[in-house]
C-alpha cells in the first residue's frame, strides 16, 4: 500500500489551502509532547487558535519570522516542487534578492533576520489586536 499521502510520509510541499494553519498544528503537537496531561484536549478554532473546553484553556499562536524569511521559505518550497528550469531560475534569483541562498542540500538564510525583537514585535501586535477588539 502506498503511504505517500499520510502525514508521516508525505514528501511534497503542503498546499496553501490547508484547513488548519500549519503553525497552529505544530504548536498543538509541541505542547502535547511537552505536557500531554495539560494539553491533550486542545482543538483548533479561532480566537483563541487552540482551545480546551474541558479545562477552559486557550492558546493564541503567532509567529515571529521576518518577512524575508517567510518569503524565502515559500519560494524555496515552490522551487523544490517545479521541474521548469526558467521558473527555478526566477525563484532562485528572488530568494537571493531577499538575502537567502540555495544549496543542493537546502536553503540557508536570510542571515541577520532572526532577532528577539521579532518576538517582541509579534507580541505587541497580537496584544494590540486583543485589546483593540480585533
Amino acid at each position: 500500500m502506498d503511504n505517500k499521502g499520510t502525514t508521516t510520509s508525505y514528501e511534497g510541499v503542503l498546499p496553501s489551502h490547508m484547513p488548519f494553519d500549519i503553525w497552529e498544528v505544530y504548536a498543538r503537537l509541541v505542547l502535547q509532547f511537552l505536557d500531554e496531561a495539560t494539553y491533550r484536549n486542545l482543538s483548533h478554532r479561532d480566537k483563541p487558535d487552540l482551545w480546551d473546553e474541558l479545562h477552559d484553556l486557550g492558546v493564541e499562536v503567532t509567529q515571529a519570522i521576518s518577512q524575508e524569511t517567510q518569503e524565502a521559505d515559500a519560494l524555496y518550497a515552490k522551487l523544490r516542487e517545479t521541474d521548469d528550469a526558467k521558473l527555478k531560475e526566477r525563484l532562485t534569483e528572488r530568494i537571493e534578492q531577499v538575502g537567502a541562498e540555495v544549496f543542493d542540500w537546502g536553503l540557508f538564510g536570510p542571515s541577520g533576520k532572526d532577532s528577539f525583537g521579532l518576538v517582541i514585535e509579534a507580541y505587541k501586535e497580537k496584544l494590540g489586536k486583543l485589546n483593540g477588539g480585533g
